[in-house]
């Protein structure tokens, strides 16, 4: 009997495909340039090549994979041109949030707020702990889900829709990528608790100016910490990214 699946199980086995690239990506066990086996990928999440190359197509155009005519799905490499666009735009949408939030926290936190505000206590008390676990891709994760709560706390449905353009250059900008070691050092935790915290005091304090000031600042810092990471070549200035000469 022949099996035809229900656009449910389209749509699932879609997800699965998604998700497991997504994962793998930001885990680091797919990184920039790799080749992306469609066979490979079938088998293991024993499923069709039909779904699997869909998914991988649509991956190619929300900017996650490349697709090379008759070599294939590779994952996306990011140029330094494009990696400090990447990170500079993101530190612009931050700015914005925190300034946005910030003036609404200013005189009290809004009741709708306080869910959010409250997630983002403790995913900074989480940063605490999964080091231990899980190293910098729990870190990442948690980190992660901290920046997308006050994207949301602005409430702007062109803000969100902006965020989302990033989603496949968010692992660029989480502490996943590169060649650092897979666990941080208590000194990198004990920062990134405390650069989270003073955040998370800005905006509840109502200081848009400062709270934007201490979002861009930090969104900068990070993307220029990836840029050293992945291009060792590249002399980092305030304005631009330049390639060093060997």
């Amino acid at each position: 009997m022949t099996y035809n699946p229900t656009p449910v199980d389209h749509r699932a086995r879609h997800h699965a495909v998604t998700d497991y690239v997504h994962d793998a990506v930001r885990a680091g066990r797919l990184t920039p340039g790799d080749r992306v086996h469609e066979t490979s990928l079938a088998r293991a999440l024993d499923v069709s090549l039909s779904p699997v190359r869909e998914s991988l197509f649509r991956l190619a155009d929300q900017g996650w994979l490349e697709h090379r005519p008759r070599r294939g799905f590779y994952v996306r490499t990011f140029t330094p041109a494009e990696t400090q666009e990447i990170y500079t735009f993101r530190a612009l949408l931050e700015g914005f949030a925190a300034r946005t939030v910030a003036e609404r926290w200013s005189g009290a936190i809004p009741e709708e707020d306080v869910a959010l505000e409250e997630e983002m206590a403790q995913l900074i008390v989480e940063g605490q702990r999964v080091p231990h676990a899980g190293g910098r891709v729990a870190v990442g994760h948690v980190n992660a889900r901290f920046h997308d709560c006050l994207i949301r706390l602005a409430g702007s449905a062109l803000l969100r829709r902006s965020w989302a353009l990033l989603a496949p250059a968010d692992w660029l900008l989480i502490p996943t990528w590169g060649d650092a070691p897979p666990d941080l050092t208590p000194a990198e935790t004990a920062d990134w608790v405390a650069r989270h915290q003073r955040i998370l005091t800005l905006l509840e304090g109502g200081d848009s100016a400062a709270a934007a000031r201490e979002l861009e600042e930090h969104v900068r810092e990070a993307g220029e910490g990836n840029l050293r990471r992945r291009f060792p070549h590249i002399t980092q200035t305030t304005e631009t990214a330049t390639v060093t000469p060997a």
